[in-house]
């Protein structure tokens, strides 16, 4: 990746509900699996080691919220009742939500309601809040404009391992300043992949403890967003000297496409290692968050 972005590389289409095209390449022309029921919303593509689930909620955009969070958690349920046929283990969630900030009631939003279902199905799935830290995979949850509500998640044959963030509160530690239920993702999950270990880095963003930072100032919190990504290597891979050059793909969200040039800037500068960089626009999981940035790392043996 160049120091300096052409206007080509800083395009910032919509989001589509998808997970990056780093995920499609490792799938590659991935096999369908068969045999794991009749269920018209939910595809499984296999190839090696890996898979990829995905779960489809038809036109989630117009449910109440009382829907939105059973819907969530049902989906949450058929991806782990996937997983379990397969006899492997999840590693990463893409989350896309319709109208991810809308207000459903004076207390909820779109976003709060779907942590609900998650943080529902999750408890069933992994065990009670005590034992997120050794179990949940990481994740990203963010805005698309379709209808639907898409869950993707991927899976390997052995167990990840979840990795904290130390300038952050875990995210399923939250407050209920949040939502009535919360987050329900790792910050990163390190791979054991061979002969590198892989470090998959859920949806970061300019928080710090649980709060917000720099309101309205899309260079602060690009630059926030990337300290918070280098603690997240650093606390996988303590001897690494500069964490952010083991950075390989990278996905960064924006609100407004008009910033990608600013945003990919600072990225392009800070991120030596970086192979690929993309840019869609979509909405954030708080109304003041500017920027998300998720990706992979590759770690020392």
């Amino acid at each position: 990746m160049s120091g300096r972005l052409t206007s080509a590389e800083c395009s910032c289409p919509d989001l589509v509900a998808a997970p990056p095209s780093w995920v499609a390449e490792l799938m590659g022309d991935a096999d369908l699996e068969s045999g794991l029921g009749a269920d018209s919303c939910l595809t499984v593509r296999r190839r090696g080691s890996w898979a990829l689930v995905r779960v489809v909620v038809p036109q989630a955009l117009s449910m109440s919220r009382l829907s939105l969070e059973r819907a969530s958690s049902d989906a949450y349920r058929r991806v782990a009742a996937a997983i379990a046929t397969l006899g492997q283990a999840p590693v990463r969630f893409w989350n896309f939500v319709p109208d991810l900030n809308a207000s459903m009631d004076a207390q909820t939003d779109r976003y709060m309601a779907f942590n609900v279902g998650r943080y529902d199905a999750c408890v069933e799935w992994f065990g009670a809040e005590g034992s997120f830290d050794r179990r949940l995979a990481t994740a990203s949850a963010v805005g698309v404009r379709a209808a639907d509500l898409e869950v993707h998640c991927l899976t390997t044959g052995y167990p990840g391992d979840p990795v904290e963030n130390p300038r952050q509160v875990s995210a399923y530690h939250y407050s209920t300043r949040y939502g009535r239920r919360p987050p329900c993702f790792a910050r990163a999950t390190r791979v054991h992949v061979d002969p590198t270990p892989l470090l998959l880095i859920g949806g970061t963003a300019s928080i710090v403890g649980e709060e917000s930072q720099h309101p309205g100032d899309v260079i602060a919190q690009t630059h926030e967003t990337l300290d918070n990504i280098a603690a997240l290597i650093a606390n996988a891979a303590p001897d690494v000297a500069q964490p952010l050059e083991r950075l390989r793909q990278l996905r960064v969200y924006l609100r407004d496409a008009a910033w990608a040039r600013d945003a990919g800037s600072i990225v392009s500068s800070r991120c030596g290692g970086v192979r690929r960089l993309e840019f869609v626009q979509a909405q954030i999981c708080r109304r003041e968050l500017l920027v998300e940035i998720e990706g992979t790392a590759s770690l020392p043996p």
